[in-house]
């Protein structure tokens, strides 16, 4: 399994979006100081931490209306109760 996140995006000019990922291994054994980085190689039933990054740009106070989504990514599973 191999995973590239997306490049930062702009959304609505104001906010700013990075991705971040990083391979924890299997449930069994989690190395939770492994590093985020851009890509990841694992395998299956291994676990993966994604990160979402946004920020407002700079000089704007507030994005009224603001939702964030993102697509995940194939072949995995949200974990969403971590």
């Amino acid at each position: 399994m191999m995973f590239r996140p997306q490049a930062t995006r702009h959304l609505k000019s104001a906010v700013a979006r990075e991705h971040h990922v990083r391979h924890l291994g299997p449930a069994s054994a989690l190395n939770t100081s492994a590093v985020f980085g851009t890509t990841i190689s694992g395998k299956p039933k291994d676990v993966t931490e994604y990160c979402i990054a946004y920020s407002n740009g700079a000089g704007v106070l507030n994005a009224p209306g603001f939702v964030l989504t993102d697509a995940l990514p194939t072949n995995t599973t949200a974990w969403t109760d971590g």
